[in-house]
């Protein structure tokens, strides 16, 4: 069988042409660089061809994994920040409403306790605040003073 030629100087010049353009730091002219280097020393296309296709799929999947890393750390990120504003709001929220009932039911329990007295005070007969106490209080001092007059007449 006979050996495969290289690739002629017109065919490498032509792949010189193509990638002269790209900066020599850039990653694909290293790869053009790496395969005309192979095709100079007489190895065969079907070998350079497997090489190139080889760095390519190793540096797309680099860049796919990088890609996927650094957007599900951003999702992460994302939710970290998006729960840690539900938590501050909802304990917030909580803070409020206890302290509105804690307001109003200390409020509304003094009012009771006030209007409780009121109605006790109104319904009891032996409370001094009574308004119709008085005039009671007064025929009494009122009727014991007429007791004591007539008892000193007895006398």
């Amino acid at each position: 069988m006979p050996e495969k030629p290289a690739f002629s100087m017109s065919r490498t010049f032509d792949l010189q042409m193509l990638w002269h353009p790209l900066p020599c730091h850039s990653g694909i002219y290293s790869l053009y660089h790496v395969a005309t280097t192979l095709l100079k020393n007489r190895v065969s296309c079907e070998v350079v061809v497997v090489v190139v296709v080889v760095v390519v799929v190793v540096v797309v999947v680099v860049v796919v994994v990088v890609v996927v890393v650094v957007v599900v750390v951003v999702v992460v990120v994302m939710v970290v920040v998006v729960v840690v504003v539900v938590v501050v709001v909802v304990f917030v929220v909580v803070v409020v409403v206890v302290v509105v009932v804690v307001s109003s039911s200390s409020s509304s329990s003094s009012n009771s306790i006030i209007n409780t007295n009121i109605k006790s005070n109104s319904d009891s007969s032996s409370s001094p605040f009574r308004s119709k106490r008085v005039p009671v209080v007064v025929k009494d001092i009122v009727a014991f003073e007429n007791d004591a007059v007539k008892q000193r007449h007895w006398c």
